[in-house]
C-alpha cells in the first residue's frame, strides 16, 4: 500500500483500466497557493507509485515534473544518437518542446552517480 496518510488525499482520479492518480496535500509548504502539491501515479495494482511534486519551492523533496520530463529528454536524445529513427526524433523533438531540460539545467540540476552494474548506453 502507498504510505500516504488518507486525510492527506485531497483528490484521486482513475482510469477504466485501473490506473490512479493521487492529489496529495503531504508536507505542502505553508505558503503554497494550493491544496495539493504533488501527485502520486499509481504504478499498478501492487501499492506502488511515483510521487512528482509540482515545483522545487513546493516540498522539500522527489521529483519535480520539469526533472522527470528533463531526465526522459536527455535519454531520448542518448537513444536517438545510439539508434536513429522516426521514433526517437518524434519523441526527442515532443520532449524539446516542453522546455524542461533547459529550465532544469539552470535552475535545479539532475545529476547521477555510476550504479553498481555496467549500462550498455552512453
Amino acid at each position: 500500500m502507498i504510505d500516504v496518510n488518507e486525510s492527506d488525499i485531497v483528490i484521486t482520479r482513475r482510469t477504466s483500466t485501473g490506473r490512479a492518480v493521487l492529489f496529495t496535500s503531504t508536507d505542502v509548504q505553508p505558503d503554497w497557493p494550493l491544496r495539493w502539491w504533488g501527485a502520486i501515479a499509481v504504478t499498478a495494482g501492487d501499492g506502488f507509485g511515483l510521487l512528482v511534486r509540482l515545483d522545487a519551492d513546493a516540498a522539500p523533496e522527489d521529483w519535480t515534473a520539469r526533472q522527470l520530463l528533463a531526465v526522459a529528454g536527455a535519454r531520448m536524445a542518448a537513444e536517438n544518437q545510439r539508434r536513429p529513427s522516426p521514433d526517437t526524433v518524434a519523441a526527442t523533438t515532443h520532449l524539446d518542446v516542453t522546455g524542461a531540460g533547459r529550465r532544469v539545467a539552470r535552475d535545479d540540476p539532475v545529476t547521477f552517480m555510476p550504479g553498481g552494474v555496467a549500462s550498455p548506453y552512453p
